[in-house]
């Protein structure tokens, strides 16, 4: 590798460990639990300190606490248990989970959820 390669990948490392010092030096997961209070009573009729009216409404994030985070726990629960995830019996009457883009489990870096705690 060339010396530009070697910094711009040196620069990807530091970014990334900058992003994610939270959960490297707090032990805390990036999940934006500041969303659970945000859509149900009574919390969003109350005022919060730094919030005037409310705390914010953001509908896209909320997929997060929906969907990508529960799937994807599960997907990684069933494989410690050494289980292929094919199925999730909690969304519907049953649902596929290994062929959901939701759960991720054939996307490549999805090992580091299998290697990290949640």
């Amino acid at each position: 590798m060339k010396r530009t390669d070697l910094i711009i990948v040196a620069l990807i490392i530091l970014l990334s460990l900058f992003l994610f010092r939270d959960y490297f030096l707090k032990k805390t997961v990036p999940f934006p639990s500041n969303l659970l209070v945000a859509f149900y009573q009574p919390f969003t009729t109350y005022s919060w300190e730094g919030y005037p009216n409310k705390p914010p409404n953001k509908p896209m994030g909320f997929d997060v606490l929906r969907i990508y985070y529960p799937t994807r726990k599960l997907a990684v629960d069933q494989m410690r248990a050494f289980h292929v995830p094919l199925w999730n019996p909690y969304a519907f009457s049953g649902n596929t989970l290994l062929g959901t883009y939701q759960s991720a489990v054939l996307y490549p870096l999805s090992f580091l959820f299998f290697l990290l705690p949640q």
